[in-house]
């Protein structure tokens, strides 16, 4: 629970628990990162986790996503900064100023460098074009398409070149696990301090309304707060961050009354707090304030993304955007699916179904009602059925998500138009668009939306498959994320006000504040903007002053 800020009239005169030249909130990646660059740049770092850290990033698939790198050119792609901004600007947008993503497009191959000389482990074997990260790592890959590379309209406008780097480990699961372990071990080496267990409470700000430190409920080790505490966090992680309804609720309830048991400890940040806590997808009523569209929707974050840095900075006037999430729907595993036709109610195609999964979510959102149907022939689906079965090499959760829309969301027709008639599409719309289409593949012309012609297949004769795409879809929800958070400074990572500039001492970084990914995620996007924003927030605070405005000119001299 996040309580209104304690005001101080002089820092200097309290009792404080602790003291750093830097506080770090939230043990991520984002947070590893920040306190890595400060303990570098000589601040002293405590870090402080609501839990045993590694957050949503050890729980993720642990992509990078990087251009012009040496594993790229190990598996033969000469690719440039000025392709990878080009392709990202399309994926960007404008949520972040040119000058920001040119900036994290130079750096994105020495920020994969500086995190192997963490520990981090990359390679360069080469994934397919039209292999998703399931597939990639099955066939023992470590470099991908990591998004709309390929797709026309895209590839149109840059050199399609893979630049999701996957971390390397050892096990077939997600890689995310391995990277965090990696920082883990790198911030123990350089000697920053831990404190888990502690939720963040508050801020604490002095007169001039400087944050000057936080204070934490910190659960007392072996106690009964502490044991369920643990516990509810254990059996939360056991879903990989997909964990939602009543088993999600209740293992919350457990978190909260052991949090209310903590004690209370202030920690002094003499330069600065940098909050890295991620994104707000667990808390039922933030999603409900901000993204009410993503309610139904599996929820990708750990037990810890509970919007809790974000409402730290609003209580200290925060300027934030919190409309952004997406809710994702990929078509590539199983990947019968991908040669599949997607149609709204009217039964028109709006996307390719091999685009990337946010990409299609988005368009999704766009339909008049936000009706989704995918529509197979008897062949895709019994395909699509033996891709998941036991004895085929897939990740637990990919195959988990992939039996979901085989068992409890589709419907069946001999007949195209009795199966339109069942799903509420126009019959005569899907008709016109499944005789378009497959008149387009056996001419062999290009796909009026660019899908790949290897993806293209004619729908074969009946009887007829429908899966329910919908995003209200209870068989098959999708899986949705959220990607607003606070507004910052994009040179030092320094959270923006409500009516000033600046909030003097008070850092963001990661999902919490708006980044790359804010607009469009595209796999490895999300993990490659924490170790950008996390640096620079490092940098940033262990540089701040007392005197305001100093550390735009500090920063900015580096």
């Amino acid at each position: 629970m996040v309580l209104p800020p304690l005001k101080v009239d002089d820092p200097d005169r309290v009792a404080w628990d602790d003291t750093a030249d830097v506080v770090v909130v939230g043990f991520g990646a984002a947070g590893a990162c920040a306190a890595l660059e400060a303990q570098a740049s000589g601040a002293s770092v405590i870090i402080i986790d609501k839990f045993e850290g590694g957050g949503t990033s050890a729980l993720s698939g642990g992509v990078l996503y990087a251009g012009g790198t040496r594993f790229q050119r190990e598996a033969g792609f000469d690719d440039t900064t000025d392709e990878m901004f080009k392709y990202l600007s399309m994926e960007v947008g404008d949520i972040v100023g040119s000058d920001t993503l040119r900036r994290f497009c130079e750096q994105s191959a020495a920020n994969l460098d500086w995190l192997i000389g963490h520990g981090a482990t990359y390679a360069g074997r080469l994934a397919k074009p039209d292999e998703a990260y399931d597939a990639a790592l099955s066939a023992g890959a470590s470099l991908y398409f990591s998004g709309n590379e390929c797709v026309q309209r895209y590839a149109a406008v840059a050199k399609p070149a893979p630049r999701g780097h996957i971390t390397v480990g050892p096990g077939f699961g997600s890689k995310g696990v391995h990277l965090f372990a990696a920082l883990r071990k790198a911030v123990g080496r350089v000697g920053a301090r831990l404190q888990l267990r502690s939720p963040a409470t508050r801020l604490i700000v002095d007169a001039s309304e400087r944050v000057v430190g936080i204070e934490v409920a910190a659960i007392v080790p072996g106690s009964l707060a502490w044991s369920l505490h643990r516990l509810c966090e254990r059996l939360y992680h056991k879903g990989k961050g997909n964990l939602y309804g009543p088993p999600a609720r209740l293992l919350h309830r457990g978190i909260a009354w052991a949090e209310r048991r903590g004690v209370a400890r202030r920690i002094r940040a003499k330069r600065g707090v940098i909050l890295a806590t991620g994104g707000f997808i667990n808390n039922r009523e933030m999603m409900a304030e901000y993204l009410p569209q993503h309610l139904n929707a599996i929820p990708m974050g750990s037990a810890g993304c509970r919007g809790d840095g974000i409402r730290l900075g609003q209580s200290v006037g925060a300027l934030t955007r919190m409309d952004c999430g997406e809710s994702g729907r990929s078509l590539l595993v199983p990947k019968p699916f991908k040669f599949g036709v997607l149609v709204n109610a009217d039964g028109e195609r709006f996307i390719a179904e091999d685009a990337y999964g946010a990409t299609i979510g988005h368009e999704v959102f766009k339909q008049p009602d936000h009706v989704a149907w995918l529509i197979l022939d008897s062949a895709q689906f019994r395909a699509a059925w033996r891709q998941v079965m036991p004895w085929r090499p897939m990740i637990l959760r990919y195959r988990a998500r992939a039996l979901m829309p085989l068992m409890f969301a589709w419907r069946r027709s001999r007949t195209l138009e009795k199966l339109a008639s069942k799903c509420g599409i126009r019959p005569d719309g899907l008709r016109n668009t499944v005789d378009r289409y497959n008149e387009c593949v056996l001419r062999k012309r290009e796909d009026w939306l660019g899908k790949l012609a290897p993806n293209t297949l004619p729908l074969g004769t009946g009887p007829y498959y429908a899966i329910n795409c919908s995003p209200h879809s209870k068989g098959f929800p999708p899986l949705s994320l959220t990607l607003g958070g606070l507004m910052i400074d994009e040179r030092t990572g320094q959270v923006r006000g409500v009516g000033r500039p600046l909030i003097d001492g008070l850092y963001a970084a990661g999902r919490v504040a708006i980044g790359m990914p804010s607009n469009f995620l595209v796999s490895g996007l999300s993990l490659a903007d924490c170790v950008f924003s996390g640096r620079r927030a490092g940098r940033s605070a262990s540089g701040a002053t007392f005197l305001a405005g100093e550390e735009n000119v500090q920063v900015c001299d580096r």
